[in-house]
């Protein structure tokens, strides 16, 4: 899972609900505003396909009634304990099974899985949830094709500093969306008796007005460069402050299926990064409920730190 999280609604709204709310204040004391709807109980999954992955995952609850509009003051909030989850491709059906995990809040969690399900580039998956009293929910998706990561060394004598990271052949039987490129200087440090395999994410710039690094985050552009600066600088940091050895480079591109990049785009693409938890999103692609069921394809390519900065 990528490590892989907008303007929240209601502040895109604000003139609409200004108008209504004046509307009703014309129309007399009698007509009163509440933005809280009625409770209708439904499903909420959490299921990111991943060819990577040694299983896949279906994560699922059920939507809870708040005292007045404080989501913090539920009521009836309830586990889901019983479902049946299938995902369905054109050669068969796949009935995954449930577990419990950490929660990593000291207690556990059940989650539905399956070892059995290898997505494929191009291939169309539908999901299917049955949970006792609630109707059934149904989601699909087509899996992107590999991005194929490609490292490009620089050229100084052209003028080009940085190192490109990029997303090689695509297929077009189902190209991404949008992709994810992540770029890591990963070497060995010795301790505790033995070696130790250490990685550090090299940021996309450094924020002149501030000093913070910003890293990268899912956009259509199919590579992403670096700054050779900024790469040369964190290798010398963690040879010299740190000890760490052999260092070498680690690019990482991830391909994102429609609605995983539009989920981003829409939740964390703009200035408001908290407003809604990538796990409980307001927004969906559940048919009869609400989550997500979107797709990732990774692909990544080692190379040593000579052989890229220096060309070698």
């Amino acid at each position: 899972m990528v490590e892989i999280d907008p303007i929240p609604m209601w502040r895109r709204a604000r003139p609409f609900f200004a108008a209504l709310l004046l509307a009703a204040a014309l129309a007399g004391c009698d007509n009163s505003f509440t933005p809280k709807q009625d409770y209708t109980e439904r499903i909420v999954v959490f299921c990111v396909l991943d060819p990577s992955l040694p299983y896949q995952t279906v994560r699922l609850e059920s939507t809870y009634d708040a005292a007045g509009t404080n989501p913090k003051d539920p009521i009836g909030k309830k586990e889901i304990l019983e479902a049946t989850v299938r995902i369905n491709t054109d050669r068969k059906s796949v009935l995954f099974t449930d577990t419990l995990v950490d929660n990593g809040e000291g207690g556990f969690e059940k989650i539905w899985i399956s070892r059995d399900l290898q997505p494929g580039e191009g291939r169309t998956y539908a999901l299917s949830v049955d949970v006792p009293g609630i109707p059934r929910v149904t989601a699909s998706l087509q899996v992107p094709s590999k991005p194929y990561v490609t490292l490009v060394p620089p050229s100084f004598s052209t003028g080009k500093t940085g190192v490109e990271l990029a997303a090689g052949a695509i297929s077009m039987v189902a190209p991404p969306k949008g992709f994810y490129f992540r770029f890591f200087l990963v070497g060995q440090i010795w301790t505790g008796g033995r070696w130790v395999e250490v990685r550090h994410e090299v940021p996309r710039y450094i924020d002149p007005l501030t000093g913070d690094s910003v890293y990268t985050k899912p956009g259509r552009e199919s590579s992403v460069s670096f700054s050779f600066d900024i790469i040369s600088g964190m290798k010398a940091r963690m040879e010299d402050r740190d000890g760490v050895t052999s260092i070498q480079i680690l690019g990482i591109g991830y391909s994102l299926d429609n609605f995983i990049y539009s989920y981003f785009q829409t939740v964390r693409g703009f200035d408001d990064k908290v407003s809604v938890r990538q796990d409980r999103p307001d927004i969906t692609n559940i048919n009869g409920g609400v989550g997500i069921f979107g797709a990732i394809v990774p692909d990544s390519l080692r190379a040593s730190y000579v052989s890229i900065i220096l060309n070698k």
